[in-house]
């Protein structure tokens, strides 16, 4: 698999993993947890370092 390939379908999962934690936030009456938003936004914003390092991006 080529190296762009393998970068698409990293980001894909890394989506798909965000969209699902981000649906996994409780919500009470009208309004989401924003604790647990914030810490879904943060275990994302590693998901999004980790694939730069790996795939040595800036």
């Amino acid at each position: 698999m080529s190296k762009n390939n393998e970068l698409i379908e990293a980001l894909i999962a890394s989506c798909e993993e965000f969209a699902q934690d981000i649906e996994a936030v409780s919500v009470e009456g009208d309004e989401l947890n924003l604790s647990e938003l914030q810490g879904v936004i943060k275990k994302q914003k590693t998901r999004i370092a980790e694939l730069k390092k790996k795939f040595r991006l800036q």
